[in-house]
């Protein structure tokens, strides 16, 4: 059974107050993708709050891989209700192992950014190349124009071919003693 993605971040309440079930799904070789336990622990979280509150901000942890065969239980636990904001600690656990855990504030919407500017209509970055190509010129982006350092990768992991193993790599020792001369201000 496919699940749409407002199915996929819904929690369902339980019998125990401040307990809710999650529905896991499969990403493939990740197992459940990270963003699938947000979703669902936000929800969660939302319905332990009142309306017309709304999430301010969280911090998140991955503890451990979610099995995409089992169900993903949230555990809400009440940290601060307040008048204008209130403070959750949502833990995911899965066949009695802990997997995900955040913390998330809730607060009343707030009037702001009424006084910014009107962000002005841009082109494509499609359109903008055919423009150049048109004009004769390519698009460069910035830390590749004339006068300015140029990126370089080193290797697939950033680990120098003259790495000896027992130390720590210092890069930037081994660029310069490896790439004199190539760097530009």
């Amino acid at each position: 059974m496919e699940l749409n993605l407002p199915e996929l971040m819904s929690v369902e309440a339980t019998e125990s107050p401040d307990v809710f079930v999650g529905k896991a799904e499969s990403y493939g070789r990740l197992g459940i993708y990270g963003g699938h336990f947000l979703g669902q622990a936000l929800a969660a979280g939302f319905q332990t709050v009142d309306e017309p509150k709304v999430a301010q901000s969280f911090h998140a942890y991955f503890l451990n891989p979610g099995d995409p065969e089992a169900d993903i239980i949230y555990r809400v636990t009440r940290l601060k209700e307040g008048r204008g904001a209130d403070m959750r600690a949502i833990s995911a656990e899965q066949n009695g192992r802990a997997v995900f855990h955040m913390i998330a504030s809730y607060k009343l919407p707030e009037q702001g950014d009424e006084h910014q500017p009107k962000m002005p209509e841009v082109i494509s970055p499609e359109v903008l190349e055919e423009k150049l190509a048109a004009a004769g010129r390519q698009l460069l982006p910035p830390m590749m124009n004339k006068n300015r350092a140029t990126l370089m990768q080193i290797t697939e992991s950033f680990v120098p071919d003259k790495f000896k193993p027992g130390r720590e790599p210092n890069l930037q020792s081994w660029m310069k003693s490896n790439h004199e001369g190539e760097l530009s201000p």
